[in-house]
C-alpha cells in the first residue's frame, strides 16, 4: 500500500521523513489540505497548531491544496483508511467533500472533531448526517475525540 501524510509542520515532516526514510511507499507533504488551493497562517503551537484558535504569538504561513490535488499527484483511486485530524478545518472540508463525489473514494474515514466556532455541534451533526446519507455507516463514536465510518458503497 502507499501511505501519504499530509503535515504542515516542519518538525514533525522531518520527523516522520526521517522514520520513513528507507520506504519508498510512504509520501509526505509538507502542506496542509482544504476545500481550496491557499495560503492560511497559523498560529503554532506544537500539537495544538490552528488557523482558528490564536494561541500563540507564533505564527507560520502555510500551503493548502485540495484532495483531489493530492490524489492525482500520486495517482491514487482510492482510497483504504483516510484519518483527519486539522484542528477545525474539518468543518468546511467536510461539508464540502459532502457535496460533492470525493468520499466515494473512501473506504474508511475516521474524524477528530474540534471545539471551533459556537457552532460546531450542529456542523458535527450535520457532516455525520451527511456521511449517512452517503452510504456510510459509523463503526466507532468517541464523540469529539475520534469518529470512524465505513463506507457501504465502496467498491
Amino acid at each position: 500500500c502507499k501511505i501519504l501524510i499530509v503535515e504542515p509542520i516542519p518538525e514533525f515532516c522531518n520527523l516522520i521523513e526521517n522514520q520513513h526514510k528507507n520506504n519508498e511507499k510512504v509520501f509526505v507533504e509538507k502542506n496542509g489540505i482544504s476545500t481550496e488551493e491557499k495560503i492560511i497562517q497559523l498560529s503554532y503551537n506544537e500539537d495544538a497548531t490552528s488557523q482558528y484558535i490564536n494561541q500563540t504569538n507564533e505564527k507560520m504561513d502555510v500551503k493548502c491544496y485540495t484532495l483531489e490535488y493530492y490524489l492525482k499527484k500520486y495517482n491514487i483511486d482510492k482510497v483504504d483508511l483516510m484519518q483527519v485530524n486539522i484542528e477545525g478545518e474539518e468543518y468546511p472540508l467536510f461539508e464540502k467533500w459532502i457535496q460533492g463525489d470525493i468520499l466515494k473514494k473512501i473506504h474508511y474515514l475516521q474524524i477528530q472533531y474540534h471545539f471551533v466556532g459556537d457552532d460546531y455541534l450542529e456542523r458535527k451533526n450535520k457532516i455525520e448526517e451527511g456521511l449517512r446519507n452517503l452510504g456510510f455507516e459509523n463503526q466507532w463514536d468517541y464523540g469529539m475525540v475520534f469518529t470512524s465510518w465505513k463506507n457501504k458503497n465502496f467498491n
